[in-house]
């Protein structure tokens, strides 16, 4: 089984600079709504979370690359040689809700909120660009442009930014994203999917899967980054509904809140302590993708 991880993929670590505007169809931006023709908003709202990221068919798969200035640029990751296109799996969940001035805002569960404007059709950043500090890999994108389209219970989407890293700044690209819209309270359990033990697939660095990503301060403040491949088990078990428990083999054990197809750590800030050392995870970290 392959277990997704926030941090091991680089999640929402960047966005990309491209063609501002696009739509996850490739049309450009749509009108405002005709006159006496209201922006669709209603079809939008609720929680909305990636479907299972498919290579082969470039469905959630973001690309990554050095800006068009410097094609030789040193990579993010320390595993990955300079100057590569890195591929990134996108999972996790954003939840879309109106506001007072008829605006939709975004909170992702990577703990960044985002503005959107209602055309006929879809929902568009706006203003562009915005900015954030990514709670979750203690990293910086500003976003350019983001187009939804949701049709029943499916959603496409498309982004384009720019990730701000220790080492530089990286152009992303997300132009085939689909979202599936999570299922109601009374929908049957989601959490059962996940009970289980799960063994992480072999490390694939070239893939960028299954390789951690470890960043440290130093006493002089610089960054420092190291990769580090994912090995073993982890044991999910659910004491209730929408709830698990994820033990894993040095005795720790972490709690999720399940929505649709996906696990996030819940609440936030949670450590473990184990013999010589301690690990803790200060924001949502972690998303099973499980089918």
């Amino acid at each position: 089984m392959r277990i997704v991880h926030h941090l091991a993929l680089g999640l929402i670590l960047t966005f990309s600079l491209s063609a501002a505007g696009l739509t996850a169809g490739g049309a450009g931006p749509e009108p405002a709504a005709a006159p006496g023709a209201a922006p669709d908003v209603a079809s939008h709202l609720g929680r909305w979370n990636y479907d299972q990221p498919d290579r082969d068919r470039g469905i959630n798969i973001a690309e990554l690359r050095c800006p068009a200035a410097e094609p030789g640029c040193a990579s993010p990751f320390p595993h990955v040689p300079a100057g590569s296109v890195v591929s990134l799996p996108q999972v996790g969940g954003i939840v879309l809700t109106q506001a007072a001035n008829g605006t939709v805002i975004g909170r992702t569960d990577q703990g960044c909120t985002w503005q959107f404007v209602a055309r006929q059709r879809s929902l568009e950043l706006h203003p562009a660009p915005q900015y954030c500090l990514n709670p979750t890999i203690r990293s910086g994108y500003t976003l350019t442009s983001w187009t939804i389209t949701a049709a029943g219970r499916r959603a496409e989407e498309a982004i384009t930014g720019i990730s701000h890293h220790p080492s530089g700044d990286y152009e992303f690209a997300l132009d085939n994203g689909r979202r599936t819209r999570a299922e109601d309270r009374s929908a049957p359990d989601p959490a059962r999917r996940f009970v289980g033990t799960w063994t992480y697939d072999s490390a694939d660095p070239a893939a960028n899967v299954n390789v951690g990503i470890l960043r440290t301060a130093g006493s002089d403040g610089a960054v420092q980054v190291r990769s580090e491949p994912q090995t073993g088990s982890v044991t999910v078990t659910s004491e209730r509904p929408g709830a698990l428990s994820v033990h894993t083999r040095d005795g720790c054990r972490w709690t999720f809140a399940v929505s649709g197809n996906t696990a996030v750590l819940d609440p936030a800030g949670q450590t473990c302590r184990v013999a010589g050392s301690t690990t803790g995870s200060p924001r949502p970290t972690c998303s099973l993708a499980g089918r």
